[in-house]
């Protein structure tokens, strides 16, 4: 079970409901929701922002910070193996001074966009503290 209605294209920014706290982390729509998201729109590994044509065409890349929301949706609704196997695939695609850009194509692999992207930079952290066991779990 999804918050999608049926013929509804997904769209990462749902994942942003796991920040606001739309619904417990317990709840099934929650952990349907992420699924559903991962299913429609992870490539690679990575996820697209959405596939819909949005003017410049359709999306062919994946939208850096979306992964970093999910796997922080992950994290949140007590996923964290699969936040943490993601964050470390993730990792791999840092530049040599370890910066990222706004888009990345895990086919090639390579950055696209802006680079380097202040807000991918600001996913990397949240998603790291998100994934990052806690204290109780490593005392």
């Amino acid at each position: 079970m999804s918050l999608f209605a049926d013929g509804i294209d997904s769209d990462a920014s749902l994942l942003q409901m796991v920040r606001l706290r739309f619904l417990p982390p317990s709840d099934p729509r929650l952990n349907g929701t992420i699924d559903a998201i991962y299913k429609d729109l992870a490539r690679n590994g990575w996820l697209q922002r959405y596939t819909l044509n949005d003017g410049f065409g359709e999306p062919t890349v994946a939208f850096v910070i979306c992964t970093f929301w999910l796997i922080e949706a992950f994290a949140a609704a007590g996923r964290g193996e699969e936040a943490r196997a993601m964050f470390a695939r993730v990792q791999q695609a840092l530049s040599p001074l370890g910066l990222l850009s706004e888009d990345y194509d895990p086919a090639l692999p390579r950055m696209w966009g802006n680079f380097p992207q202040t807000y991918s930079h600001v996913g990397l952290i949240h998603a790291a503290f998100a994934a990052s066991p806690r204290w109780t779990d490593v005392l």
